[in-house]
């Protein structure tokens, strides 16, 4: 198996957005946009005889200005296809080689969150086999709903829990107005929403910043933001990814006001009709809670919200740290504790 880093936009879209339930994160223009918050980018593959196995996009991120851990998000993925045999030694191959380079990059740990689903986590452990490992909490949503978008329109709203289905109409009743849009004002619109949102909910978000710089950099591509109108004012708004056959629910905002029109209900039904006639396969809405990740009671109402509209129940193995530096990752670990 022989591991080498691409630096081709081509190449790397070529392998991991064709994959199915292309995963956005691993992404040459999500790349981009890490890139554009300050971070530095690596992508490494596995390479068999000419064919690719395993490919990882891995992010660096500094902590206090002085170490760093190096992340990979929904990583390794792997090529559709391939037998458990050859994930375990593709994937141990392309981590020894990450591994080795954080390591004299001088990171703490190297984290990994696999695109394998959780009934496969007997490969992940033994792709960890003679490390020093530390299953840690997920980062990326360790559980989500997918929606299967071969289904026709009227297969779909009968899928729907009648309530979502009811909500959605009284939205169209309403005269509620989706449109997609990178006008600076809705940009600023969907800022003042997350702000509302935030507070509301008791729900941590991004800085103005950090969305700002996300949909400068990924607008002319694969994201997009829909806002929903009502007498004249913008009341919910969302930001999704489009890469691959995969749309995904990155974030989503709405105001304290007219929440009774049911405004986000019909966004996500645009996004799924957007998303259809673009030909894609799967729509991804980002994270359910789950009483395995300890999210359940947490996350109680955006779990009701994105179930209603009857997607299936998928399940990731979680994240862990490679630990490179034991004492240094020691100390991390008690700063952080001190810091909480």
């Amino acid at each position: 198996m022989d591991v080498r880093r691409v630096t081709d936009e081509r190449e790397w879209d070529g392998m991991v957005t064709q994959q199915s339930h292309a995963q956005f994160l691993q992404s040459w223009a999500w790349g981009d946009f890490q890139e554009a918050v300050g971070r530095t980018v690596y992508r490494y593959v596995a390479d068999q005889d000419g064919a690719w196995q395993a490919a990882a996009q891995v992010m660096v991120h500094t902590i206090r200005g002085r170490w760093s851990y190096w992340y990979i998000p929904r990583g390794p993925e792997f090529h559709d296809g391939i037998d458990d045999d050859t994930m375990m030694r593709a994937g141990r191959a392309l981590i020894d080689q990450i591994e080795s380079d954080a390591e004299a990059g001088g990171a703490l740990f190297l984290t990994i969150e696999p695109a394998i689903l959780h009934d496969k986590g007997k490969l992940v452990r033994m792709m960890r086999v003679g490390r020093r490992c530390e299953t840690v909490s997920f980062i990326q949503p360790q559980d989500t709903e997918l929606l299967d978008l071969t289904q026709t329109e009227k297969e779909l709203l009968q899928a729907m829990h009648h309530k979502t289905r009811y909500n959605i109409r009284l939205a169209q009743r309403k005269g509620v107005q989706v449109r997609q849009t990178h006008a600076a004002a809705d940009i600023e619109h969907f800022i003042r929403l997350t702000s509302d949102t935030a507070a509301r909910d008791a729900i941590t978000t991004h800085h103005a910043e950090y969305y700002r710089t996300m949909i400068s950099t990924l607008g002319d591509g694969p994201l997009s933001l829909f806002v929903a109108d009502y007498q004249g004012s913008v009341i919910a708004a969302n930001i999704v990814m489009q890469v691959g056959d995969t749309m995904t629910y990155l974030h989503g905002a709405s105001s304290n006001q007219h929440r009774n029109v049911m405004a986000p209900h019909l966004l996500q039904w645009e996004h799924i009709k957007h998303a259809k006639a673009h030909g894609l396969r799967w729509y991804d809405f980002w994270g359910v809670g789950s009483e395995r990740a300890g999210t359940k009671k947490r996350w109680a109402g955006i779990t009701r919200f994105k179930r209603g509209f009857g997607g299936t129940p998928v399940s990731y193995v979680g994240a862990c740290n490679l630990i490179l530096r034991p004492g240094w990752y020691t100390l991390y670990k008690i700063m952080r504790r001190i810091k909480a």
